[in-house]
């Protein structure tokens, strides 16, 4: 029998007809999948960039306000009011936002939407806040509970911390996640990054690292003089200045006398409150001590050859308690100078520029020098730090009458320094030593 061709079986057709319609459904099931899983996965992204652009601008409001906490009387030596502090932080994060929002598009602009201070409820401010606000609180958290910070902050003086709140709209910066919330949720999210700018006044020591030095002259106050005998004014800009006098090349019997610590009878031969010192264990060098007013204290400036760089420190300092060398000396110190080492300490700084004469650095604080001789060779206690600021520095002549009447001139290497907030990552803090009018550290904290 014979079967024609048109009559045979189409196997061809019908074997292709439902692998195609397989083909079909699966992609009817899974396109819809695939474009759910980019969704989430882009949702997910804007949400982790949007989160860490919040942290970023939460610490870098956090850094650049804590400052404004501090007050500008102290140096003044004036009583603190503490409304000072919060109408200057109100000031300075309306200025700092007006200056970031001009470079950013709407959807990332913030504006300053409250601050909460004590006896201030609910400072509200009136331009209200559009796609993202900043809300501050200024208050007080005990050093010892930084661990912890959300339950210990409280709105009260004096004031070393702020909480600054930063708070955008998810929505207004992904498209994306406006369009799936709204079919969803019909609604809004806001994501908020929050950090506590810590003010650490604690300060024990000065941990100086290679790529960070930390900015400190090798020059002693006195405690005495400096909280005594602060009284000129050269600059005028109402902080007083602490006048360090050097004798320098021939110094005069009497005036021998008076930096060894005994009395001559003169009349008008100043205060000696200042001593230069050496930060290792050898001997004051008036060419290394330039250097490091210059270029601040690196690891290698300090003694302990063998011990790491991490080891190496600037004290620990305080009260009852001063700075011992590895050896188990203190630094050395120096009052009286030959005009070739005072010319040297008196040469422009920073290869010809003078700016680093006014920059805000620290300063050792002694109570006591020991064993001063002729003024080359005394030890120096260390049981502290201020921050401060050299105004000038001059070679003058000072006069005075010796105890038989004879009246006498004495040349001096001279230094003015004022007080100054000075703030570095260098510093070394403890819990058990008083804060410092001066000197801080911020931390953030989380």
């Amino acid at each position: 029998m014979c079967i024609s061709e048109s009559t045979k079986p189409d196997r061809r057709v019908k074997g292709k007809a439902p692998r195609r319609g397989l083909s079909v459904l699966l992609f009817l099931v899974f396109f819809p999948v695939a474009i759910l899983a980019i969704a989430a996965i882009l949702y997910f992204l804007s949400l982790f960039f949007l989160q860490r652009s919040q942290t970023t601008k939460a610490d870098l409001l956090g850094s650049s306000l804590a400052d404004e906490l501090l007050s500008e009387k102290i140096l003044l030596d004036l009583p603190v009011s503490s409304f000072d502090d919060r109408q200057q932080v109100a000031t300075v994060a309306g200025e700092l936002l007006a200056r970031s929002n001009g470079s950013l598009p709407e959807a990332q602009q913030l504006y300053l939407a409250k601050i909460e201070a004590p006896d201030l409820a609910d400072w509200t401010f009136t331009e209200e806040p559009k796609k993202g606000g900043v809300h501050l609180q200024i208050g007080y958290l005990p050093h010892a509970l930084v661990e912890n910070p959300g339950s210990q902050f409280t709105k009260v003086a004096p004031y070393n911390t702020l909480v600054v709140e930063v708070s955008q709209s998810f929505a207004s910066a992904n498209p994306l996640w406006l369009m799936m919330n709204q079919l969803v949720a019909g609604g809004d999210y806001q994501v908020q990054s929050r950090i506590y700018a810590f003010l650490d006044k604690r300060v024990l020591a000065f941990g100086p690292r290679a790529d960070t030095p930390t900015p400190l002259i090798p020059l002693a106050l006195s405690e005495e003089g400096w909280e005594m005998r602060r009284h000129v004014d050269t600059n005028s800009n109402g902080r007083k200045e602490l006048e360090l006098y050097f004798p320098i090349g021939s110094i005069q019997p009497a005036v021998a006398a008076e930096v060894s610590g005994l009395s001559s009878g003169a009349v008008g031969i100043p205060h000696f409150d200042g001593a230069w010192i050496a930060l290792d264990e050898g001997s004051f060098s008036a060419t290394q001590a330039k250097q490091q007013w210059e270029r601040g204290i690196l690891p290698t400036d300090l003694a302990g050859a063998s011990g790491s760089a991490r080891d190496k420190m600037i004290g620990p300092a305080k009260d009852g308690q001063p700075w011992r060398l590895p050896n188990g000396d203190r630094p050395h110190a120096r009052q009286v100078f030959s005009l070739a080492e005072a010319t040297k300490l008196r040469e422009p700084l920073a290869s010809g520029s003078d700016q680093v004469l006014h920059r805000e650095v620290i300063f050792p604080l002694y109570r006591s020098v020991e064993n001063m001789g002729d003024g080359t060779s005394g030890r120096v206690n260390i049981e502290g730090f201020v921050g401060g600021k050299v105004v000038s520095r001059e070679f003058v002549f000072r006069t005075f009458v010796d105890a038989t009447g004879t009246t006498h001139s004495q040349q001096y290497f001279l230094l003015r320094v004022e007080p100054a907030f000075v703030s570095h990552p260098t510093a070394v803090t403890n819990k058990n030593v008083p804060e410092n009018r001066y000197l801080y550290n911020v931390r953030l904290l989380r």
